[in-house]
């Protein structure tokens, strides 16, 4: 569990990289901390 809790971040940094560019995930990775 504290592994998905450390990496999740990365994860949806990723995700929102793929989706909507790299200020959208810079932004979701700011806020998910």
């Amino acid at each position: 569990m504290k592994f998905l809790f450390d990496f999740g971040p990365i994860i949806l940094f990723f995700i929102f990289y793929k989706s909507y560019g790299l200020y959208a995930a810079i932004y979701a990775m700011i806020a998910a901390t």
